[in-house]
């Protein structure tokens, strides 16, 4: 093992602060939902847009959700983004599938695993407002119909499963939350512009690139009004709070939200709220999970440096461990043969710390420590942390991952970079 690097190894000293704490215990006394939001929009969207090619259908679908959904901030909150109108909820995605939760819809409260609360009302909203147009349209339905007759069988009598993916989205992807960090949306916006005006629009074969791009416009510029909603509701708590730090604190998350994910991040603050309105969007916008954060310590680094001046190591702590609190708000519903196997609400996202960079030199830095802080802080079940080893890691990462992993929690997993 090496000590030689250049990191500070008191900055993952930090303990839990009284706000995490409380946020903390609010989350886990919150039994979670089945949110109908998210299905009554999407499904109003569909109606209007039957004529449209489906790459701009599904944009013009998140834009009405995005608009559309009820959005909140609670209280000491400093990471703003919900993903239903109730935290901890679970929305429901009618596109992938519907059957299996029509017929589950009154077990749901009662089973035995991944228990979701659910109102007479909601329940009335999916039946009446919701089911009744996804019949024969589905990619559940879709893919059965691609299927031949003894491969279907077989499938039913459990010879072979796709499992969870026949009803709900896969995920198993991360995106590119630096380059948004870095350039913001309107820079992708501005690309695509760029990349519209080189099309020859007499060119059928064009047409198909053509509606990506301008998907890609209509989904980013939603993602940025979602944000600004944000923005305006911060601005409408801080007129009526009396408290001046509190005030203070919402008339910056105003200021962030109309920056970000608008416009490149520069603060540490920044740089988390944009990641975190881009990871949330994801999680609406197609029930994936595995959607993981990646090199969260490689990407997000050079913001936590540009704010060390000004930023305290206990605030910076503080604001890792409200995103992966935020984290384990996410949820979705399962059927309940899936829910027997991946029980305990997961959405398998994953961070990992350390490693190498492309040159081979180790990559440790504060954040490194820090996050692995974080889950130590804590302590909840999302997300997978790891940690990538190698020759060259310092001790003080191995140490911190021993500290970690000593406290029972089953993370970080080990990985070597050999």
């Amino acid at each position: 093992m090496s000590s030689k690097v250049n990191v500070d190894p008191t900055v993952a000293t930090n303990g839990p602060t009284e706000r995490v704490e409380k946020i903390k215990a609010r989350f886990l006394a919150t039994t979670p939902e089945i949110c109908a939001e998210r299905a009554k929009l999407i499904t109003e969207s569909y109606k209007e847009t039957e004529d449209l090619p489906m790459s701009i259908r599904r944009a013009k679908a998140l834009e009405k959700i995005l608009t559309g959904m009820t959005i909140f901030i609670n209280d000491d909150e400093l990471i703003v983004g919900n993903q239903c109108s109730k935290p901890r909820s679970a929305p429901v995605f009618p596109e992938f599938s519907c059957k299996w939760l029509e017929a589950e819809l009154d077990r749901l409260a009662k089973r035995k695993a991944d228990v979701f609360l659910i109102s007479e009302d909601v329940k009335k909203t999916l039946r009446e407002d919701v089911f009744p147009y996804w019949e024969g349209k589905t990619n559940n339905e879709y893919a059965t119909a691609l299927m031949k007759p003894e491969a279907f069988e077989a499938h039913n009598a459990t010879v072979y499963t796709v499992g969870n993916y026949f009803y709900n989205g896969v995920g198993h992807i991360s995106a590119n939350y630096g380059k948004v960090m870095r350039e913001g949306l309107d820079s992708i916006i501005a690309e695509a512009e760029k990349a519209k005006e080189k099309f020859d629009f007499a060119d059928a074969n064009q047409m198909k690139s053509l509606h990506f791009l301008e998907s890609t416009i209509i989904a980013n510029k939603a993602v940025i009004a979602f944000a600004n909603r944000f923005a305006d509701e911060a601005d409408r708590l801080a007129a009526a709070e009396n408290d001046a730090a509190r005030k203070a604190e919402l008339l910056e998350i105003a200021r962030i939200c109309r920056k970000v994910p608008a416009q490149p991040a520069e603060t540490f603050q920044e740089a988390i709220q944009s990641f975190w309105f881009i990871h949330l969007v994801i999680q609406i916008e197609s029930n994936g999970h595995s959607i993981s954060p990646m090199r969260f310590d490689q990407y997000c680094y050079p913001f936590y440096e540009a704010s060390k001046g000004t930023l305290p190591a206990e605030k910076a702590q503080e604001l890792l461990d409200l995103l992966w609190i935020k984290f384990n708000g996410l949820n979705k519903v399962r059927d309940e043969v899936s829910t027997s196997v991946f029980a305990g609400y997961p959405m398998f996202m994953n961070i990992i710390v350390g490693g190498q960079d492309r040159e081979g030199k180790d990559a440790t830095n504060e954040l490194s420590l820090m996050l692995l802080q974080a889950a130590a802080n804590t302590k909840l079940y999302a997300p997978s942390l790891s940690i990538r080893i190698h020759e060259g890691t310092p001790d003080m990462l191995y140490l911190k991952a021993a500290e970690v992993s000593r406290m029972g929690l089953g993370v970080p997993a080990y990985f070597s970079d050999r």
